[in-house]
Order: structure tokens, then sequence, then C-alpha cells
């Protein structure tokens, strides 16, 4: 049996349109919106990899939800992260932020006291 010019395009044709009506079907399917969930799981997933990229993988960053705040987004140092400190060095820095929420709680002026060789680590508040 031989191939025709006409029975090649009239084949070529009915091919082609069989493909172009399933091609809505895949596009419909495509529109779907992305869940907020797996949109911000796969920004994440991005974020962290570009991270990885930036300053040799030693920087994090903070994202907040749009609208609660002048700043959405905050990048540092993974060094500066409480978690990543030294033991002695991170429960410095705890008891210095302690000593910040109480002079801000009670309107007061707070004391940090260390002393490793007591054991003694308090935040006292300053009477005057």
């Amino acid at each position: 049996m031989t191939i025709s010019r006409r029975l090649f395009l009239l084949n070529t044709a009915a091919a082609g349109a069989a493909v172009a009506v399933s091609v809505p079907a895949v596009a419909v399917a495509a529109a779907e919106p992305e869940r907020p969930w797996d949109k911000a799981r796969r920004l994440a997933i991005e974020l962290s990899d570009a991270l990885a990229e930036c300053d040799g993988g030693a920087c994090y960053a903070q994202v907040f939800p749009a609208g609660i705040g002048q700043v959405t987004f905050l990048f540092g140092n993974l060094s500066d992260l409480p978690s990543m400190m030294p033991p002695l060095e991170r429960a410095k820095h705890h008891l210095g932020q302690t000593r910040l929420a109480m002079e801000e709680h009670t309107g007061g002026e707070w004391w940090n006291h260390i002393d490793l060789d007591a054991g003694v680590m308090a935040t006292s508040m300053l009477v005057t």
C-alpha cells in the first residue's frame, strides 16, 4: 500500500485535531489554583535553595504575612540566631532579652547578674 500526499495530509490533519481537542482538558487541569499552604511550601523550598547560594549558606530569612506591618521579610546571619550561639553566649542573650522585657513591662531598671563560679545567673530589679 502506498501513501499518497492526500492520504498523508488527511491523516495528519485528523491527528492534529485530536491533539487540539485534548489540549483544553490539560490546560483546565493546570489552571486550578494552588492552595495557600502548597504555595508557601513551594516558595519556602525555593527560598531555602536560594539562601544556600548566598554568602556560602550563612544567611537566613524570616517572612511575615503581607499586611501585618511595614516589614514583610528580614535577612540575617545564622551566627546571630540564639540557637546557633555557644551555650554561655546563648544564656547571656536570653538573660538580656529577659531584662529588656521586664524593663518594658515594669518601667523600672533591671540588672543582669552572672557569676559562673557561684552558679548564679539572674535578672533583678534595681531598687534606688
